[in-house]
């Protein structure tokens, strides 16, 4: 398991953000890796806006809470090839291939079960306003994201025999694609 944490701390307008990302790698029939994340953030601001009914901006003084999230979950392997060569002192060439599939999470912030009511001020036209935006800590995500990604990463590798006998190895090529879909777009 990993944990990582950051605090940032900026006062020009009244803003804090906290983060902290937890990771859990688990090796599965020894080849295949599966990897749950979650990353938390917290964010205070101490000076927002509010519409009033005319539209128009106004600057409050008081607090203001933000926790948001997203997670995702990893699986990867890697697959080996070796093509044994022997000309002049190049001694083999490796192929490893890392395919990766993954899904990532993100809920729409807007919504009254995430803290939506929290977050944004409902306006008579039914619009919502976000008290974050505009201020350090960045405006609230109000797009629901559920992405899945398929990726494979080649590396290709010679070995190579040294004038003392010993060998070695260096990549010569990487070759790398991903492709993503996000239903909900």
């Amino acid at each position: 398991t990993t944990w990582s944490n950051s605090d940032i701390i900026k006062r020009k307008y009244g803003g804090i953000k906290h983060s902290a990302q937890m990771s859990a790698p688990q090796t599965v029939f020894r080849w295949f890796i599966i990897n749950p994340n979650i990353s938390l953030q917290e964010d205070w601001i101490f000076n927002y806006k509010i519409k009033n009914q005319t539209g128009e901006e106004k600057e409050k003084v008081g607090f203001k809470r933000r926790f948001t999230w997203h997670s995702s979950v990893t699986a990867k392997t890697n697959l080996y090839g070796l093509l044994p060569i022997n000309i002049g002192n190049l001694n083999s060439l490796r192929h490893v291939i890392t395919p990766s599939l993954s899904f990532t999470f993100q809920p729409d912030f807007s919504d009254a079960k995430y803290g939506g009511s929290s977050y944004f001020q409902q306006l008579d036209s039914g619009e919502k306003f976000d008290y974050f935006e505009g201020s350090y800590v960045g405006s609230t995500s109000h797009n629901e994201k559920r992405t899945y990604r398929l990726s494979v990463n080649n590396v290709f590798q010679a070995k190579i025999r040294d004038e003392g006998g010993g060998y070695i190895k260096a990549n010569f090529l990487t070759l790398n694609s991903s492709i993503s879909y996000n239903p909900i777009e």
